[in-house]
């Protein structure tokens, strides 16, 4: 503990009152009535380096320049180490999100900074703070997301799409397989992991990283092996819904995560009910090859078809009825059936966390610090 105090520098004429203070490499930044000062900590003198007169804003530093806010202009600037000055973020009143240039603020008064690499501003007037960070890394991830939806044609309904061959599919997922594997890397290398990489902890999963590059050597078998039978018909939009189409739908498989041998054997029967759908064919069953069954001569519209007309309701007892529902609650349960237009891959994207959303916020009257 210390408690020795030395004098840094002392009020000069004309500050009145000082708003906010930093320091940066060996100089001290002072926000004041005038505008902004630069005093020198070792020669104690100071320079007006901004002139902003009765503009009161805060000051931090960001790596070798200074970050202050002008509220008159809803803006963040940067005082450049050279003493050049230039707008950081803002152009005008409002309150929209997005890139630093092209961003609004309606009070921009708060303003800290972050391993020199990451902005705090908060914006009183709208109740919000606003983050300012590089999004390289973060286009790059979705990016590499972004191709495998493209592989298999995913999109929004009614969006416009390309079919991709399976050579383009592949090249695609090898593009994300790539960027998820060197992001592996360097999560391993920056925090020093040697075990498996957990999803929640804010990592790409190592079962994410393994299930995308079993995609890309199953794109590459599959076009093995259709090349052989100089197939060129292959359509990979509908890869993506098989498991939940297919095997809930037509084969009535309930395991929700397959595994290999499961998928392996419902690949078959899948298969086969996909293309009784999807072709005009009759099939006649019989108990015996010697069956005296006679075969129907002709189809029947469906208009035609005997309908069997419901049963006219009765006035039951209570006693009957529980007895009814306990036989129904224990002889009568069903097997909870999937919609398949809720649960296709085609349908349901996925969301981006919150703050890459834009919105639109609720704005308040101007705040005022000054004393009455």
């Amino acid at each position: 503990r210390c408690s020795r105090e030395d004098t840094v520098t002392v009020y000069h004429e004309g500050w009145e009152k000082i708003d906010s203070l930093c320091i940066n490499d060996s100089s001290l930044f002072v926000s004041h009535k005038k505008g902004i000062s630069k005093v020198g900590l070792q020669t104690k003198e100071h320079i007006l380096v901004v002139d902003m007169p009765n503009e009161p804003c805060i000051l931090t530093s960001f790596g070798p320049d200074v970050l202050f806010t002008n509220q008159e202009r809803f803006s963040v600037w940067c005082l450049r180490q050279c003493g050049e000055l230039e707008i950081f973020a803002g152009t005008e009143e409002g309150s929209v999100d997005g890139p630093a240039e092209s961003c609004r603020f309606k009070q921009p008064l708060g303003l800290c900074t972050e391993f020199d690499s990451v902005v705090y501003v908060c914006d009183v007037q709208t109740s919000s703070i606003k983050l300012f960070t590089h999004m390289s890394s973060c286009a790059s991830f979705l990016s590499a997301v972004g191709s495998l939806y493209e592989a298999f044609s995913v999109h929004t309904k009614g969006n416009s799409y390309t079919v991709k061959s399976l050579s383009e599919a592949h090249d695609l997922v090898q593009f994300c397989s790539n960027i998820l594997h060197e992001n592996e890397l360097e999560i391993r290398s920056a925090e020093n992991i040697t075990g498996v990489l957990n999803g929640p902890r804010g990592h790409v999963s190592a079962k994410t990283v393994s299930s995308v590059r079993l995609i890309k050597e199953s794109i590459k078998r599959l076009g093995d092996i259709l090349g052989e039978h100089n197939y060129r018909s292959c359509n990979l939009l509908s890869c993506m819904t098989l498991d939940i189409e297919n095997c809930h739908a037509t084969v009535h498989t309930k395991q929700l995560n397959m595994s290999m041998l499961e998928y392996a054997r419902s690949f078959g029967a899948t298969m086969k009910e996909s293309i009784k759908r999807l072709t005009h064919w009759a099939a006649y069953y019989h108990s015996s090859r010697k069956s005296w069954y006679p075969k129907p001569d002709g189809t029947i519209q469906f208009s035609k078809v005997a309908v069997i007309k419901p049963l006219p309701s009765v006035q039951m007892s209570p006693n009957d009825c529980e007895i009814l529902r306990g036989w129904a609650s224990t002889y009568g349960a069903a097997v909870r059936q999937r919609t398949v237009r809720q649960e296709t891959t085609m349908a349901k994207h996925g969301t981006l966390p919150e703050f890459m959303y834009q919105r639109q916020l609720d704005s308040v009257p101007k705040v005022s610090f000054e004393e009455e």
